[in-house]
């Protein structure tokens, strides 16, 4: 009997407290859950390993997620990775119509994420 390969899942946010709760509600999935403080540390992690899906906080220093998640995209091997954006802040962003989140070329979901 074969059994899957785990995909790995990065979860990038820059409140070390958050990562913990992400991995808490995650783990049951029985995946490889690799962590990032920082988009820069989320970068070095992408080069390194082979990412099926990324969970993103949306404001954090140095380059938010929007940014990121625009970095992420130049990159060939992950043009069509899932990417989740995650915020507990109401966003009220006017966007260009050129930029990613309006052209469809980042995913997202405006359900939001409440962790019980």
């Amino acid at each position: 009997m074969e059994t899957a390969e785990k995909v790995n899942i990065l979860l990038v946010d820059d409140q070390p407290g958050k990562l913990l709760s992400y991995q808490a509600m995650l783990s049951e999935l029985g995946e490889n859950l690799i962590t990032a403080t920082s988009g820069r540390e989320a970068l070095e992690l992408l080069l390194k390993n082979d990412i099926t899906i990324v969970l993103m906080d949306v404001s954090m220093p140095e380059v938010d997620g929007f940014e990121l998640a625009e970095i992420i995209r130049q990159h060939p091997r992950y043009q069509k990775t899932a990417i989740i954006f995650v915020s507990a802040v109401h966003l009220t962003v006017h966007r260009a119509p050129a930029d990613p989140l309006c052209t469809g070329k980042v995913d997202r979901d405006q359900s939001g994420f409440h962790p019980r």
